[in-house]
């Protein structure tokens, strides 16, 4: 899988370094982006987790810091001028959520510092990390083990719906990466004798998604695993709605599509996370190389149980699932 094939449709040229890290002059505070490939709302716990990391660390925004966000809402051929914009003011190094946004910034200015929150836990794209351990470009961050959960996520909706049969699972159909976990969580869950139905979602379309949820149930899906991607999330209170109109309990990644009515969800802690990532950031910003930032791994995961929504389809959460939950929404 080429790294180029990856970022298609986010633009190619590289910029000159010169254009990508603009010096801090004077009592200047430094500037730091915060690049979305999905909306504002969907990224509210995240960029509120990183500037509240930052005051952690001593620095105060507005004065000491100058955090600037934009997020492209799920339109890729947004994300260039987005980052321009950033670079535009100063930015010094960016913060961005998935790996999708860290190859696009890498392939159109490869000098400018990247800190990534949402990496693969296995080395994948040898060209944009050579280790875990020293990854050797301008790229680091941190991993939220997505991929490598889908297993225990599929064991967590079957104890939850016993009678489960076909799961359908939605993901980025687009972007080969997304396309890679939407296949290991098919694989994961034909491993434990579900028939599946993918659901490759390529746009911002409710259209579209109302015709793939419509061929889940024709399918004869009782429950939804969705991958989580700039796609998906910006979608996310579409997806939740369209799962509860055709009575199917949804299994999330994140405890954001739980508190929107999702069923349950099982992953990182996003926020966590992201508050991580303000260390990082500072220490670029004092000279630190992302060259020999090692990538970190999540430490923090949480099971979050949407109680109403199990009552709304008829659904009795086991109680051995409730004393494992870290979080039950009522």
């Amino acid at each position: 899988m080429r790294r180029r094939d990856f970022v298609t449709g986010i633009g190619g040229a590289t910029l000159a370094a010169s254009s990508v890290v603009q010096a801090q002059t004077g009592d200047s505070p430094p500037v730091v982006g915060f690049l979305g490939l999905a909306s504002r709302a969907t990224h509210l716990d995240d960029i509120a987790a990183f500037r509240d990391g930052l005051g952690r660390r001593g620095y105060i925004d507005g004065r000491t810091i100058i955090v600037e966000d934009r997020y492209a809402d799920g339109k890729v051929e947004r994300f260039d001028a987005l980052l321009d914009d950033v670079m535009s003011r100063g930015a010094g190094v960016v913060v961005v959520p998935g790996l999708a946004a860290a190859l696009a910034i890498r392939e159109r200015a490869p000098e400018l510092p990247v800190v990534a929150v949402g990496l693969p836990s296995t080395v994948i794209y040898p060209d944009l990390l050579s280790s875990l351990h020293r990854p050797g470009g301008s790229v680091t961050g941190f991993s939220h083990f997505g991929e490598d959960l889908a297993i225990k996520r599929v064991e967590l909706l079957r104890e939850v719906v016993p009678t489960l049969a076909t799961v359908a699972i939605l993901h980025n159909s687009v972007d080969p990466l997304y396309r890679a976990w939407g296949e290991k969580t098919e694989e994961a869950a034909l491993q434990q004798g579900l028939k599946t139905v993918r659901l490759g979602l390529e746009t911002v379309s409710s259209e579209q998604l109302a015709a793939l949820m419509e061929a889940a149930r024709d399918a004869g899906a009782d429950g939804l695993l969705v991958v989580r991607d700039f796609l998906t999330h910006t979608m996310m209170d579409e997806v939740v709605q369209a799962a509860a109109d055709l009575h199917i309990g949804v299994m999330a990644e994140q405890s954001q599509y739980v508190e929107a009515g999702a069923l349950m969800s099982y992953g990182a802690n996003m926020p966590d996370l992201f508050r991580r990532a303000a260390t990082y950031v500072d220490e670029i910003l004092q000279g630190a190389s992302p060259a020999e930032m090692p990538i970190q791994l999540a430490t923090a995961f949480e099971l979050v149980i949407n109680q109403g929504t199990a009552e709304d389809l008829g659904i009795e959460i086991p109680p051995s699932i409730l004393l494992r939950a870290d979080e039950v929404i009522e």
